[in-house]
């Protein structure tokens, strides 16, 4: 996560995507191996790193709720013990992530930043997996032609509601 200040933050789940989708909400899991780190630049400047040192309190599921459509879950986030949480954020004027650094037991210490609410510019989900198994190109090539059907979804909505050509919201990706 790039925050606004321009500092980076993360952490890594070492817990498969089915675990995690077996995890009841506020339930912890046990992640021995969980981690959070902050850095100054995308550089790895100054970098942080904090350790799970309680691993069965390391990684718990969360939901995000939408006030405005009836407490409906929106989406769902993993929090790091109590160390690194992720929150969105209602405004009346634009809605925003933000992330509450918090120092507790279930991380090693010092804090990966100072205690507070920050918020989030930019963020992207990496998924770590060997080279060696056959089955993930396949997952893989789902998951990225079902997130490139949704941002064309998207772009149409976007081009229709403003009267713009669609070409002028799409970046040259490669989907390759």
């Amino acid at each position: 996560m790039k925050l606004r200040t321009g500092k980076i933050i993360g952490g890594y789940n070492p817990i498969s995507l089915k675990e995690s989708s077996k995890l009841r909400f506020t339930d912890y899991k046990y992640a021995p191996e969980s981690f959070v780190f902050s850095s100054e630049d995308v550089h790895g400047a100054n970098h942080v790193l904090s350790r799970a040192i309680k691993p069965h309190k390391a990684i718990r599921l969360n939901r995000i709720y939408s006030l405005k459509s009836c407490f409906h879950t929106i989406s769902m986030l993993l929090d790091f013990g109590k160390t690194l949480k992720f929150v969105y954020n209602e405004d009346h004027v634009k809605d925003y992530m933000s992330c509450r650094i918090k120092q507790d037991e279930f991380y090693a210490q010092p804090a990966i930043m100072p205690e507070g609410e920050y918020k989030i510019d930019e963020w992207e989900i990496f998924r770590v997996t060997e080279r060696a198994d056959p089955s993930q190109r396949a997952i893989q090539n789902t998951y990225r032609n079902y997130n490139r059907a949704k941002f064309d979804r998207e772009i149409y909505k976007r081009s229709k509601f403003d009267r713009i050509p669609p070409r002028i919201y799409s970046p040259d990706l490669n989907y390759s």
